[in-house]
């Protein structure tokens, strides 16, 4: 059997490892556009000692064949536990995200007591009942906290206006926010106490001893590129997908032709449907791009320690930036003693051009101080700017509409071809969720099963 496997990012990277430790007569094709595996999960080292991940990650599941992965590579480059730090700089003030019950008393008093106004006004309608954004985080935290906070943010972060956003994007943060599972599916009261009566948000978290979490992927991949069963394509795309008696073929950018019994599509949707249709392929399934810049500072310059968080997120729309992340708080290691690191996010349009590096660097410093992240006089030692494509998928209200669509079609065109991962599946996924979903899929086809995992439902 021959598997071609479209994108090496943490899906793919996962599935193409699972199928060739499991069996030894799979051939496996691993195609990547870029010249390096790991996708948004990959680490880059600056000067030999500044490491910088893309958007930085960790792993948290409870998920035991997560785990298991998760362990299989981790006891060749060592795990760290880390706990949970995320702020939002809201109103000029640095507070705890979720909102705990003394982060009440830092909001401006007027946004506090209609935030508890809402609560105590607020109707019967339940977010199941909706399935726009707007609905359902007033419906979550009311008006006042949407209007203030969640709104500008995430018409800043999207580039598009939250009347057009469906629910699920809401939800899938709050789940991302509230961690435990036993919370999940608590009633909207509960849920608006975290705003007032606070359950602890602290969880356990894995993260690479060293070469941050790009190591993790890096190593992933050296583990499998002795098996004569593995081939890597990198600098390549597929440019066209049609079919033949004995499957289907790939006909990719450096002119190799591919036979493949399966394919597994991690690439962006819309790339699979321009593959199989060329010209037919007419579907609304826009992503975000992000821009991020890496800045090193000296010695001399002290991180606001109000600011100084895993992630912070910044939904004032006078700040282009949406996210600050800093690597010291994943692992201490990631930024050598005597000096700072923290790592800014732009996000764009996918259509749009990349701003000239320099202009964007002096920006997001101007922005990093009026912030009161440094100070002025903060020295910059080195900074980076690199753009990442499809870094999220714009869950749009008619996007559920769109996917189906689209999905049934590739399932009439072949039952063999199987889109994964976050750009493939058009799904805000966290990092472990790819990595079941690869798992799971694959398990399936290596037990004789035909492919097929509802992601939507299961998480």
């Amino acid at each position: 059997m021959k598997i071609s496997i479209i994108g090496g990012g943490p899906a793919g990277i996962t599935a193409s490892y699972n199928i060739l430790r499991k069996s030894r007569d799979i051939k496996v094709y691993l195609i990547e556009k870029s010249n390096r595996l790991g996708g948004l999960a990959k680490s880059t080292t600056y000067g030999g000692k500044f490491t910088f991940d893309i958007g930085p990650k960790r792993f948290h599941s409870e998920d035991k064949t997560v785990l298991e992965f998760i362990g299989d590579i981790g006891k060749y480059i060592g795990m760290i536990r880390i706990g949970r730090s995320s702020k939002v700089l809201f109103k000029n003030r640095f507070l705890r995200w979720p909102l705990g019950r003394s982060d009440l008393f830092k909001l401006p008093i007027d946004i506090a007591i209609r935030s508890v106004k809402d609560l105590l006004s607020r109707g019967k309608a339940f977010p199941q009942n909706v399935f726009k954004f707007k609905d359902y985080i007033i419906n979550y935290y009311g008006g006042t906290l949407y209007e203030a906070f969640f709104r500008p943010y995430t018409e800043k972060f999207l580039h598009i206006s939250a009347e057009h956003i469906h629910r699920d994007w809401a939800s899938a943060g709050i789940n991302r926010a509230i961690i435990r599972q036993e919370r999940k599916d608590c009633s909207l009261a509960e849920l608006f106490s975290l705003f007032l009566f606070p359950f602890p948000a602290a969880a356990d978290f894995l993260y690479p001893e060293k070469g941050g979490l790009g190591n993790f992927w890096d190593t992933c991949v050296n583990l499998m590129e002795g098996n004569k069963n593995l081939s890597i394509e990198k600098n390549t795309i597929v440019r066209r997908i049609a079919r033949n008696k004995n499957g289907l073929l790939l006909m990719l950018s450096n002119g190799k032709v591919v036979e493949s019994d399966y394919i597994f599509w991690s690439a962006k949707l819309p790339e699979l449907a321009q593959a199989i249709w060329d010209s037919e392929a007419h579907y609304y399934l826009p992503y975000i791009d992000t821009i991020f810049i890496d800045l090193v500072l000296d010695r001399g310059s002290v991180i606001n320690k109000d600011a100084f968080c895993q992630w912070l997120y910044t939904p004032s729309v006078k700040y282009k930036v949406s996210r600050i992340s800093f690597p010291k708080a994943f692992n201490k290691n990631n930024i050598p003693a005597g000096y700072e690191g923290l790592c800014a996010e732009i996000n764009i349009k996918e259509n749009e051009r990349t701003p000239y590096p320099d202009a964007i660097i002096q920006s997001v410093i101007e922005e990093l101080f009026d912030m009161g992240i440094f100070k002025r006089n903060a020295r910059i030692l080195y900074s980076n700017v690199h753009r990442e494509f499809a870094t999220y998928p714009v869950y749009h209200v008619k996007y559920k509409n769109e996917v189906s669509r689209l999905l049934e079609k590739i399932n009439i065109f072949s039952k063999h071809v199987i889109p994964i991962g976050r750009s493939g599946s058009f799904w805000y996924n966290n990092m472990d969720h790819a990595i079941k979903q690869a798992l799971f899929l694959t398990d399936d086809l290596l037990n004789g099963r035909s492919p097929a995992f509802d992601h939507r439902k299961y998480f």
